[in-house]
């Protein structure tokens, strides 16, 4: 039987939409090992998280779902993954180097261990043991690719480096913040400001957190009147606040302009093109 122009039309079609779905398949085999976020939004696993504190590694321990893919499971997690902390205060962590998670049909869950660094320097350091996510717990919190695509080389490059944490560390707040196109006189400007709006924030933070216990020391004043006393403590200090950020951030930039731009030049960054380095 001789197909009509429209059932010949028709019929390729389907064929083709067959061919595309195979071939679909056929890429996800042969793609390799899922990434860790993929296994997660896929259902085959879960993951807990526990940050192991400033130059230690944190913990991952990749669990099978109950209901997850039997049999080998074999996950990677990225160099330059973000992970957001319990506490959406806290600094955002990017993981330096990659690792891969295998797990056997039998086994039901594996940890592995992997060094982080801080994304968000003036934001608090999470605190030891807190639990981390590979998803934001906001939208407001979300990393973006602008932010993160400058730091993948680096992250790739970091697990071989012999440099210290210490100056590692301070390559990716430089990357994330932008400051290697900027003169060293602009970075230190930019420093500058963000210690001093930290330090203020801790400060007040600490003054605030005093209020209940002046109030009933001092029950003849209300709140309105407690709040000045803060203002006017907070103004005392300003100065000294910003002579100890402008120190903090010179310490800073020197110690970058130092030791990192090797660092940089070894992972591939054309440093002879930076601004910060001229």
């Amino acid at each position: 039987m001789t197909l009509r122009p429209a059932a010949r039309r028709y019929g390729g079609c389907v064929l083709l939409a067959v061919a595309v779905i195979g071939c679909f398949f056929l890429y996800r085999h042969f793609k390799g090992p899922l990434t860790i976020t993929e296994a997660i939004t896929s259902g085959k696993v879960m993951v807990e998280d526990s940050f192991g504190g400033a130059g230690s590694p944190s913990t991952f321990t990749v669990i099978r779902s109950s209901g997850g893919m039997s049999g080998d499971l074999t996950i990677v997690i990225p160099a330059g993954t973000v992970l957001y902390p319990s506490d959406a205060s806290a600094q955002r962590l990017i993981t330096a180097g990659g690792v891969t998670v295998f797990l056997p049909a039998a086994i039901g869950r594996v940890s592995v261990q992997l060094k982080t660094f801080c994304l968000d320097e003036f934001a608090a350091i999470p605190a030891v043991a807190s639990s981390l996510s590979f998803a934001p717990l906001s939208e407001e919190r979300t990393v973006t690719a602008e932010e993160t695509e400058p730091l993948n080389k680096l992250a790739d490059c970091m697990s071989s480096s012999s440099q210290p944490d210490a100056f590692k560390q301070l390559a990716v707040w430089a990357i994330k913040d932008d400051l290697l196109h900027k003169s060293p006189a602009e970075a230190l400007a930019v420093l500058t400001n963000g210690f001093e709006e930290a330090i203020t924030k801790e400060q007040r933070g600490k003054l605030l957190g005093k209020r209940p216990a002046f109030m009933r020391k001092h029950p003849l004043l209300d709140q309105s009147r407690i709040d000045e006393v803060i203002d006017a403590e907070m103004a005392h200090e300003s100065a000294q606040i910003h002579d100890k950020s402008a120190r903090m951030a010179r310490e800073q930039l020197k110690n970058f302009l130092q030791h990192d731009r090797d660092l940089l030049a070894a992972c591939g960054y054309d440093v002879n093109e930076m601004s910060i380095f001229r």
